[in-house]
């Protein structure tokens, strides 16, 4: 059984907000970013692991596969704190810093 789920307009916003400032950021915490903008918006991960020479797509889809398990609604919300912290620094809430340091030892 599978349930519907719409983003908040402040996720949809802070999706805004992360296209505008990634670029400014460590590969780490752009993977956090996208990360929680999949599962927000698809829910858990889907199909394979990309080929062993698509070297940026397997570090997102192993960044997303972290994130597996994460309710979509808490998702966006920490998908919408990882954004402030691109944009304007805003501390990262405990669950964002436990999967940024997550994603740091599996790159």
């Amino acid at each position: 059984m599978s349930y519907s789920y719409t983003p908040t307009p402040a996720f949809f916003a802070a999706a805004k907000a992360v296209e505008e400032v990634h670029a400014k950021h460590d590969q780490s915490l752009q993977l956090l970013a996208y990360a929680l903008y999949k599962q927000a918006k698809v829910g858990n991960v889907q199909g394979s692991q990309p080929g062993f020479f698509e070297l940026k797509a397997r570090k997102k889809f192993a960044a997303w596969t972290l994130a597996e398990g994460t309710a979509r609604e808490v998702a966006d919300a920490l998908y919408v704190n990882c954004s402030k912290h691109m944009e304007a620094g805003e501390a990262l809430h405990d669950e964002n810093r436990a999967l940024l340091a997550r994603i740091r030892e599996s790159t």
